[in-house]
């Protein structure tokens, strides 16, 4: 997760939208083998943009080296914690948001991510132990 730590910070968070040869070249630097982020980049969501957001690629590189939906969340907040363990709630919200669209149903439904925006949207900044005291994430861990 160094790696895709470093690479966030490259990338000042992976918000802005990036050429895929830039993601890739700030991938390898961070850490990441070449052949990885290759593999991501050729992927259909990916393969024809002339611009990528990011996030959503690191949040696939996640989902790779995670089995369970607490696992993977758990990497999230060590990849994109800025300092003292939390994230701020409208970023949690939008890494849930592509875990899920990228995910496909496999890790989150619909009606978790539905049920995660509503609970998430306007508190203050959480810690992972606040996501996974969540009701509606604790139900599914």
């Amino acid at each position: 997760m160094e790696q895709l730590k470093g690479l966030v910070g490259l990338l000042e968070g992976g918000r802005d939208p990036v050429i895929p040869q830039t993601l890739a070249k700030c991938a390898v630097t961070a850490g990441v083998q070449q052949a990885t982020i290759s593999k991501v980049l050729e992927l259909d969501s990916f393969r024809d943009m002339d611009m990528i957001m990011p996030r959503e690629v690191i949040i696939i590189l996640i989902t790779m080296s995670g089995r369970t939906l607490k696992d993977v969340l758990s990497s999230i907040f060590e990849v994109f914690c800025k300092s003292a363990g939390v994230i701020d709630c409208p970023d949690f919200v939008d890494l849930f948001n592509i875990l899920a669209y990228q995910d496909q149903g496999t890790l989150v439904s619909e009606a978790l991510r539905e049920e995660v925006e509503k609970a998430f949207v306007d508190l203050p900044p959480v810690t992972l132990s606040d996501i996974f005291e969540n009701p509606s994430i604790s139900s599914v861990l």
